[in-house]
């Protein structure tokens, strides 16, 4: 029960109603065990049932921040905030595939089930 009231409180801080079912974008992982709700190059929330790496298709994002949020659905609290550029390490000229690849985010522990938010600036 306490998990549900963590959830709300991580729902009603978003605009949840914006999102939608995007699985497919999450690569790189045991995709059975985590679940994507997106709004297209502006916002993403990642359910994973366990801690794993993750990686994101955002080759619809052409630049910009990405601010990411870990949140721990069973005690509620925020483990990890920070920024990070869209393109893993610096860009210094524009690359066919640097878009396919996919961006990817360590959760703070392989041991718990986590929900990581990302932000589009």
């Amino acid at each position: 029960p306490d998990m549900l009231g963590h959830l709300y409180e991580i729902m009603t801080s978003i605009e949840y109603w914006k999102l939608s079912p995007l699985n497919e974008l999450v690569e790189n992982c045991v995709s059975e065990e985590v679940f994507c709700l997106a709004s297209l190059g502006h916002e993403y929330l990642i359910y994973m049932t366990v801690g794993q790496d993750i990686g994101l298709n955002l080759c619809h994002v052409d630049n910009g921040n990405l601010k990411c949020t870990w949140y721990a659905p069973g005690t509620g609290e925020i483990v990890d905030s920070y920024e990070r550029p869209r393109w893993q390490g610096g860009r210094t000229s524009w690359h066919p595939h640097s878009v396919l690849e996919p961006v990817m985010f360590t959760p703070p522990d392989y041991l718990n089930d986590w929900v990581l938010r990302i932000q589009v600036d």
